[in-house]
């Protein structure tokens, strides 16, 4: 099998599948017991789909509907490394393997996984979200200690259930193909037009949060318009009224208890600012900038890479081994 070329459904971009994501998808498809088609969206746009199912910083105080009592909910990340077959990840490690189009947040020995966000001790999982512990879970959320569910939410300490309904594992086995063959016969088609078959990630508009309340604003930003254009959600700001406690001339310079300097900026800035240290979650193919003569090339060195740094940054950038003659 050879790498193909597609058109992003989203993007409209050029989409490149390579022969290794192939070698995975056949994998993961004897795993699964349904064929996992190769994607029909880019990395990027496959990414800030799952990011936008991951709010964490916008925060609501609010009366829960169940108890009315006032409550304000977080999530947080995990990061690592010690990985092996790892492709279109973030956020991802602690002894991963198989691990494609994941994060953010994911590992922890997790196996086997493709399309998922959060998982820990898990192998075997598609389109999932915050599966801690199990195995063999398919287009789940928050399902703990248990295998071989099938469209369930919610779901600790089981086995065979599809939709959180209990089955015997020889009628799980003979429903689940069928719920694949509907999947891929009357696949979803949002107002956009995309189409999801078995194998894609949730459809962006079930996320319950709107676009510019999740992470996948931080790292791939939109206007409301261009939101708007994709059939994304977006959410006005809410007017904040907050009252002054303490004057700007009457706060201390530093917190004598701790010796630590007062901020000058709210959380939120403070948080905007810390992103803008980081590169962006994306790659670009260039050339070692080295013109030195080192012992493995004369004049401009002609190693090629995939690196986050853009070609329009100031910053000189080096082949590994140029680096290293460099340094060292």
């Amino acid at each position: 099998m050879k790498s193909e070329t597609k058109k992003c459904q989203n993007c409209k971009k050029d989409l490149l599948i390579e022969l290794e994501d192939f070698n995975f998808y056949e994998k993961i498809s004897s795993a699964s017991g349904g064929k996992i088609p190769p994607p029909t969206f880019c990395p990027e746009c496959r990414f800030a789909r799952r990011m936008a199912w991951r709010n964490e910083r916008a925060l609501y105080k609010r009366k829960c509907d169940a108890t009315g009592i006032n409550i304000i909910s977080i999530c947080f990340d995990l990061g690592g490394d010690n990985t092996e077959n790892c492709h279109y990840t973030t956020w991802s490690g602690f002894g991963a393997k198989d691990l494609f189009d994941v994060g953010p947040g994911v590992g922890w020995v997790s196996e086997l996984v493709y399309e998922s966000v959060d998982t820990i001790d898990t192998s075997n999982i598609l389109g999932c979200m915050t599966i801690h512990n199990s195995n063999n879970i398919f287009y789940s959320v928050n399902c703990h200690s248990s295998g071989n569910l099938f469209g369930c939410c919610g779901v600790k300490k089981k086995n065979y259930c599809v939709l959180n309904h209990q089955y015997t594992k020889e009628q799980y086995e003979e429903l689940v193909p069928k719920i694949i063959k509907h999947m891929n016969d009357m696949p979803y088609i949002d107002e956009e037009g995309r189409v999801y078959k078995y194998g894609e990630f949730f459809p962006i508009e079930f996320s319950p949060f709107s676009y510019n309340e999740t992470i996948a604003q931080e790292y791939f930003p939109l206007t409301k318009i261009e939101a708007k254009e994709q059939g994304y959600k977006w959410k006005e700001r809410e007017e904040r009224n907050y009252q002054i406690d303490i004057k700007t001339e009457d706060i201390p310079d530093d917190i004598k208890e701790m010796n630590l300097p007062i901020p000058h900026l709210c959380p939120n800035c403070r948080h905007y600012q810390r992103l803008k240290q980081r590169n962006p979650l994306k790659l670009w193919h260039r050339q070692c900038m080295c013109e030195k003569k080192h012992s493995n090339h004369e004049g401009k060195c002609e190693v090629e890479f995939e690196t986050s740094y853009a070609p329009d940054r100031p910053e000189i950038i080096y082949c590994e081994r140029c680096y290293q003659q460099e340094v060292y």
